[in-house]
């Protein structure tokens, strides 16, 4: 029998990125979960090792970007009785950076994800974490379902808590992970998928954090696989130079991919 021939990047892209286990990926290749076990050892791609985190918990200032990063791209996803914070990025600097902010290098890990239309380049990085028990109680909070399983764990089922407190730190790293600026008219968006009554609730919010009445308005976007409409929030220019002066203030050292989101 020939041997199983699988490229390292695409086997550590299945059992990391996707975490699918030897067996799943034994079924693709149409080989046996020993030979799977073997493959990863012979690339030296590591094995995931159960790690007891019970005692882990973010300061106020890594709550705070945990809070940012669910505001965008972030995820929470639910295996078993705990919790795995996820994001997704096509920087792989960004989300290297963003696992020091966190302070979670040692217990995350970054990989790349493919399309199944043939190997080639990663299309985006995935920064996923070990199970962490002191985040399931959040999952309830983005999450509100009485259910934990399913496709209500898919991102754009996740629900804005209402009673959210925006702070400069949040608003910044929501901004990074799902925010973009438009260099022609020099003003700030944010995220794509807000129902209207959310985007009205954030409005409000980012009006009282940055001291303005006006200059912050809400647009439509695109449609849900539901058809409801979803919006974006946009600062005008005013608003977003205000923005940018004071995001500088908070001494960040920002990502060199990042820094045309900033007009750089």
């Amino acid at each position: 029998m020939s041997k199983i021939d699988i490229e390292p990047e695409i086997l550590e892209s299945l059992y990391w990125g996707n975490e699918y286990d030897t067996y799943m990926i034994a079924s693709i290749f149409g080989c046996s979960d020993v030979t799977i076990g073997n493959r990863l050892k012979e690339h030296s791609i590591p094995r995931r090792l159960s790690y007891d985190l019970t005692d882990f918990r973010f300061n106020n200032r890594q709550k705070q970007i945990f809070e940012g990063c669910m505001l965008g791209d972030g995820n929470l996803v639910w295996r078993g009785t705990n919790c795995i914070f996820s994001d997704v990025d096509m920087h792989e600097e960004y989300l290297i950076w963003l696992q020091g902010e966190l302070n979670i290098s040692s217990i995350s890990r970054i990989t790349p994800i493919y399309h199944f239309k043939g190997a080639g380049a990663p299309y985006e990085y995935l920064l996923r974490t070990r199970l962490i028990p002191s985040i399931r109680e959040e999952h309830k909070i983005w999450y509100p379902y009485k259910t934990r399983k399913g496709t209500h764990q898919h991102k754009h089922y996740k629900i804005i808590p209402k009673d959210i407190e925006l702070t400069l730190i949040k608003v910044l790293f929501w901004f990074l992970g799902d925010g973009w600026y438009y260099k022609e008219r020099e003003t700030v968006w944010f995220t794509t998928y807000l129902s209207l009554d959310t985007a009205v609730m954030l409005i409000n919010k980012l009006k009282v954090l940055l001291d303005v009445n006006e200059g912050i308005t809400y647009c439509k976007s695109h449609k849900d696989r539901n058809g409801n409409q979803c919006y974006s929030i946009r600062l005008d220019r005013i608003v977003s130079n205000m923005f940018f002066d004071m995001v500088d203030s908070l001494g960040f050292d920002i990502p060199d991919c990042y820094q045309y989101k900033f007009g750089r």
